[in-house]
């Protein structure tokens, strides 16, 4: 019994030994595998700032990602994958679609306690989050916070542009447009932004080589559409075909670039091309524009009856389109229809008497309606006499 006692007793000591063994090795590789995770971290990192200094926002976004992947615990990667998404979205924010944007503003509002350095980033991403919410004067506040904190970074005069603009206020907004382009020539933002504000100035000169300057960096929908614009303004109608074209194939679903298309198609005669285009851009969110649209062919098509009534349905969805109402007048007189065309022509002159802009068209509404009140109502005519039954044959 004692003998199988000690022999119990140096089988459990080898099985001790064997157990302390086994647990050092797992201890040992444990330790190895998370140092070699952690050093592969240490590499996503480096990879995503180098990408990030570049402006190659995706490849810095997959090294950021990987780098939390590898280290979830690593909070230097977990901030600096927060700063790759707030920087691309500060610098590109067209480009960013946001599903968490009430937890990335949140984010915006706590990093720069803990990356100071960055300040300008965040309040610039910061200030497009005030845009979206239509707060102007927060979105205005902002941005210029992150001028101050980095007057050299072209975004942050591009965000404090878009805020001025939403505000009204153009001329500042070319300013801080200018500041930008010093700051970073290539700036796309920057270019379709002054570039927009010299066709709205009717400059097209001055906007052409700017938004031609933006499409050859980048292949973005906005800027097609604005060069497309400023080609049209000086009758360069292929070129100007070809952005809008181009808008539409980068965005499908873009309503607005179906509608610029469309009025180009209009106005170049193509009006088939044009009510596709018309019916696409009302069935993307372009409701009322793509229905006077719509209107603008039919009534050239000569069918004036259905014209009138999407031009009365335009006016009653938007009252500031008072021109609406003067189309369709136009349409109803075209049509015979003399007490409704009368009714609209002195409708469209009461509402834009006071617009400068449409005094022409408000003299030639009141002289329309003078003339056809003057003119007798066409008599009805009377209905056609039944003809003679034939007599019955006997």
């Amino acid at each position: 019994m004692g003998h199988l006692v000690r022999l119990h007793s140096g089988k459990g000591l080898r099985l001790s030994r064997h157990l302390a063994v086994l647990s050092l090795f797992v201890v040992t590789a444990c330790g190895s595998e998370h140092a070699d995770r952690a050093a592969a971290a240490r590499l996503h990192v480096k990879n995503a700032v180098a990408a990030l200094d570049k402006n190659d926002f995706v490849r810095a976004l997959s090294a950021a990602s990987l780098a939390v992947s590898y280290d979830p615990l690593d909070a230097k990667a977990r901030d600096l994958l927060l700063r790759v998404r707030l920087t691309a979205l500060a610098t590109t924010p067209q480009a960013v679609r946001v599903d968490d944007a009430a937890d990335l503003e949140y984010q915006a509002e706590t990093m720069p306690v803990r990356d100071a350095a960055h300040a300008n980033v965040y309040k610039t991403a910061r200030a497009y989050f005030a845009l979206a919410r239509r707060d102007t004067k927060g979105a205005e506040a902002l941005a210029r916070e992150a001028v101050a904190a980095k007057g050299d970074w072209a975004p942050a005069h591009v965000a404090l542009a878009q805020a001025l603009l939403d505000g009204n206020k153009p001329v500042d907004a070319s300013n801080e447009f200018e500041a930008a382009l010093k700051a970073d020539p290539a700036n796309t933002q920057a270019l379709l932004g002054e570039g927009k504000l010299a066709t709205a100035k009717n400059e097209p000169d001055k906007a052409i080589p700017l938004l031609e300057k933006a499409a050859g960096l980048r292949d973005d929908a906005a800027v097609h559409l604005a060069l497309g614009t400023a080609y049209w303004a000086k009758q360069r109608a292929r070129e100007a075909g070809e952005q809008l074209q181009r808008a539409t194939l980068l965005e499908p679903k873009n309503g607005d670039a179906h509608l610029q298309l469309g009025n180009f198609l209009y106005l170049t005669n193509q009006d088939e091309a044009a009510q596709r285009e018309f019916q696409l851009a009302n069935e993307l969110g372009q409701q009322v524009q793509g229905t006077f649209g719509l209107a603008m062919v039919l009534a050239r098509g000569k069918q004036y009856a259905q014209a009138a009534r999407l031009f009365e349905a335009v006016a009653g969805a938007d009252a500031t389109l008072v021109g609406a109402i003067y189309q369709a007048g136009l349409a109803r007189e075209s049509a015979g229809e003399r007490d409704a065309a009368v009714q609209l022509y002195r409708i469209f002159a009461q509402r834009a008497a006071q617009n400068p802009a449409e005094s022409q068209r408000v003299q030639d509404a009141n002289a329309r309606a003078e003339r056809l009140a003057q003119t007798p109502a066409p008599k009805a005519v009377a209905p056609a006499a039944a003809a003679p039954k034939a007599a019955k044959k006997p």
